[in-house]
């Protein structure tokens, strides 16, 4: 047995605390009292900054379900009530722009054929395989719940929204970082639970690469 230094053994002791301490995972705290609550004053800054005209987000995405795996570089863009959002990259089906609004929904493949439907989210679906809520998304890039749909949230320590359940998703927020003024998370995960045992039905994690009022 290799014997070492005391002084060696006290620095390998002091690395491995610090290791340690880094890998802590963020400290999710009771906010005044109403952790899990359906209302919140904190909601009041997200709702402000939804309420953007004209916005743009582009991140990495990830999207995994029990039949594919697919990866993808996303850019969105909301102007005129309209969003519009590419998806290009690592993709089996091929580039697409997804264009939507209240009235519908086209989506243009790699092949320059367009489909159109009523519902964004199952013509995202049905086109490109992704089990999405795409509406419900727009809110939760920005830290809010999808109005009128009862939701769950918990925030950490630094008083920064940690964790939203809605409509059968459980999104989780880390690493917030400085994007144009604003503290917003860089890394998303949301996974779809199954009532029956809580397992995974699917996973979505977005990591952001920036955001333009």
């Amino acid at each position: 047995m290799i014997k070492l230094p005391k002084a060696s053994f006290l620095w390998l002791s002091l690395a491995l605390l610090t290791l340690g301490a880094c890998a802590t995972p963020p400290k999710v705290v009771d906010h005044s009292g109403r952790n899990w609550f359906t209302d919140s004053e904190y909601f009041t800054k997200a709702s402000r900054l939804k309420s953007n005209p004209s916005w743009k987000y582009t991140a990495k995405v990830g999207v995994t379900t029990k039949e594919r795996r697919d990866q993808a570089s996303i850019d969105w863009r909301f102007a005129d009530q309209s969003n519009a959002i590419r998806l290009f990259g690592p993709l089996g089906f091929g580039a697409v722009r997804i264009e939507y609004d209240q009235f519908g929904a086209v989506i243009s493949d790699n092949k320059g054929v367009r489909h159109q439907g009523r519902n964004v989210e199952s013509l995202i679906n049905r086109i490109v395989g992704w089990p999405i809520p795409v509406e419900a998304l727009s809110d939760w890039l920005f830290l809010k719940p999808k109005d009128s749909s009862p939701f769950r949230y918990q925030l950490d320590d630094q008083n920064q929204l940690f964790r939203l359940e809605q409509l059968g998703w459980q999104i989780t927020y880390t690493d917030y970082r400085d994007y144009n003024g604003q503290q917003m998370p860089r890394k998303i995960t949301a996974l779809r639970l199954l009532p029956e045992g809580h397992q995974r039905a699917a996973k979505v994690k977005l990591v952001t690469k920036n955001w333009q009022w």
